[in-house]
């Protein structure tokens, strides 16, 4: 264990995929460093990291939304920046895995004098403790029930807006219904509302059925599907999970106009496939790919 904090505050400004993304390198810290009091200040849903209990949800109060500041550190507390832009190689690697990584490879060299790289690097890919989140539903609907049996393959369609400039500007509802009427034999799961005429069409809120932010349980029902659909945000940000990232089964369908977003991460051997789709003109080729 490391000398006693009196605090360790984690901080970021912006919105919630950019709190999943590094949940796994904040476990590791809360897990492996010894202090009386824990926080992390974001203004989102306190359902985000109900796996990471000894957190304490507060609104942010140290740093300017926009700041790069990778960490303070005052007497006994320590303040760490986990955004994106704060990372010593964001110019670089933009909104990846990567740039996390070296930011908490500065954090874990300068604090905490860790060696990152003595760690298997998939293990900080972002992973969720179901075990905290109300996933019974979604499994009685795909693991204990013979509903799930029916489909040939299952579509996970994050059609939310998206919260940054990274988005293509479509309807992904308007896109994937003419999909549906092709494909019958495929089920389509939308996190959001959509107008649905259609049995093939449903909304993931009506398998978990819970009235809340269910963006993590979103994330567990992803772990059931073929392809994740969407514009690398909110919901589609949260599937990207170890479980879904290392399943060479899976194929990320990632409408963005930001090449890094495109292909999140990449590990040698078997790993999910991303089709990374810039523009608009671009979707119809890939989707009959995937849906082939």
């Amino acid at each position: 264990m490391q000398a006693m904090w009196n605090k360790i505050s984690f901080i970021n400004n912006w919105h919630n995929g950019d709190i999943h993304v590094s949940r796994s390198f904040v476990k590791y810290i809360v897990a492996n460093t010894k202090a009386t009091y824990y926080e992390y200040q974001h203004t989102n849903s306190p359902r985000l990291l109900l796996d990471i209990p000894e957190l304490c949800i507060v609104q942010p109060y140290t740093l300017a939304k926009d700041s790069k500041i990778p960490y303070i550190i005052d007497g006994k507390d320590l303040f760490i920046n986990t955004w994106y832009a704060a990372s010593p190689t964001f110019d670089q690697h933009g909104m990846h895995f990567e740039a996390l990584y070296s930011l908490f490879q500065l954090v874990f060299d300068e604090v905490f004098k860790w060696d990152i790289n003595s760690l298997d690097k998939r293990n900080l890919l972002p992973d969720i403790d179901f075990a905290y989140y109300a996933v019974d539903a979604a499994r009685a609907y795909f693991v204990e029930s013979s509903q799930d049996s029916r489909w040939r393959k299952k579509v996970f369609c994050s059609n939310g807006p998206y919260l940054s400039y990274q988005g293509l500007d479509f309807s992904i509802n308007n896109v994937v219904r003419t999909y549906a009427q092709e494909n019958p034999d495929i089920l389509f799961l939308f996190t959001e509302d959509v107008d649905n005429t259609l049995d093939n069409m449903i909304t993931t809120r009506s398998i978990i059925g819970l009235d809340d932010n269910d963006l993590n349980e979103n994330a567990y029902v992803a772990q059931f599907c073929d392809v994740l659909l969407g514009q690398s945000s909110g919901p589609h940000t949260f599937a990207h999970t170890k479980v879904n990232l290392m399943d060479a089964t899976k194929t990320f369908v990632i409408l963005t106009t930001i090449a890094s977003c495109g292909q999140w991460a990449s590990f040698e051997g078997r790993m999910c496939e991303f089709l990374w789709v810039p523009s608009v003109d671009k979707i119809d080729s890939v989707m009959k790919k995937v849906l082939a």
